[in-house]
């Protein structure tokens, strides 16, 4: 390929062969003194190296922005088992007024149940006693 770049008229030239031997190897010769000596510049090393230091301090804002944003939601999270446990201490009294509430009513039912057991014997012991009375003067009024 670079033996063509050195022919005349697109042909080659037996008596210009050394001479382009020549000429290639010291072309060959510069370029790779030129890759040894700006091995940086030729394939821009440097240049990548400042894109991937960039994009790391990019990454980090990034993560820092993250954290700050995980801090807050951490107390926000805070807040809210916070807004629970007021929230269950205030169920957990409700629960318990309702127990004493049910504890009364049953109290009071029991207390009227048992209150209505002692009016209905009370009232069949009076009216056994009366019966009693009257079969007695009846049978006094018979005999008698």
């Amino acid at each position: 390929m670079l033996r063509s770049v050195f022919t005349l008229g697109g042909t080659r030239d037996p008596r210009l062969k050394g001479c382009v031997m020549k000429k290639d190897f010291i072309l060959i010769c510069l370029m790779v003194i030129t890759l040894f000596l700006f091995p940086f510049k030729v394939f821009g090393k440097e240049d990548r190296l400042l894109r991937i230091e960039q994009k790391i301090e990019r990454l980090d804002q990034r993560l820092s922005n993250i954290e700050m944003r995980l801090t807050r939601l951490e107390a926000n999270v805070e807040d809210i088992d916070k807004r629970f446990e007021e929230l269950n201490r205030r169920l957990e009294f409700i629960q318990n007024l309702l127990i004493g509430m049910l504890a009364v009513f049953g109290g009071l039912c029991g207390v009227f149940v048992g209150l209505l057991l002692w009016d209905r014997k009370t009232f069949k012991d009076r009216a056994k006693e009366e019966a009693l009375r009257e079969l007695e003067a009846s049978i006094e009024y018979l005999i008698g």
